[in-house]
């Protein structure tokens, strides 16, 4: 009787495992399910930080215009291709771009840098193009923009391909959030 137990068990243990080739399926399948989860997990992660870059800049140039109205001080916003400065300006009255990267005080927490690099195209222009060095625009005593009606930033390079949220409009009496709504980069903000 203990050989015939035996052989039972025997075949009974055969039958409860797995061939190799079941295994190399489930390990094959796994695998594939973690590559799209990873690559799907790049494109959000990118997205969220492309977002948060352009609200950043929205909050700020918000917050500085009312700083500007608040102390009825002329501000400034200096942007360069990777970063944006903040300036407050005395009672003097600047009236060249070069007399207002020379003078003005950066206020606390004024200088931000970016990583993704930012694109500017004004009003009346088909073209847009990365920043310059030192563009900048000027806010009034009255918190109003007064150096340039609606120019529209965006995010150049690899940020362009994210969906959502990528560029900002900077009006004269406001700043709209939006989204680039033409692939061939025409410099259209979608900014509802």
């Amino acid at each position: 009787m203990s050989v015939l137990n035996s052989r039972k068990k025997h075949e009974m243990m055969k039958d409860a495992g797995f061939s190799l080739i079941e295994v190399m399926v489930v390990i094959t399948v796994i695998a594939i399910l973690s590559g799209i989860a990873v690559i799907k997990f790049s494109d959000w992660d990118k997205k969220n930080r492309v977002e948060a870059q352009i609200r950043q800049m929205a909050s700020d140039i918000s917050e500085v215009r009312v700083r500007a109205l608040t102390t009825k001080q002329r501000h400034s916003i200096t942007l360069d291709q990777y970063s944006y400065v903040f300036k407050a300006y005395s009672t003097e009255t600047w009236s060249s771009d070069t007399d207002l990267l020379a003078h003005g005080t950066i206020i606390p927490g004024g200088t931000h840098t970016v990583t993704y690099a930012l694109k500017k195209s004004v009003t009346g222009s088909n073209s847009t193009n990365y920043v310059g060095t030192n563009d900048i625009l000027e806010i009034d005593e009255r918190g109003m923009i007064s150096s340039a009606s609606n120019a529209t930033i965006f995010l150049g390079g690899a940020a362009k391909l994210t969906s959502g949220i990528n560029c900002l409009t900077i009006h004269t009496v406001r700043v709209n959030v939006g989204t680039e709504n033409d692939s061939s980069g025409s410099g259209v903000c979608d900014d509802r």
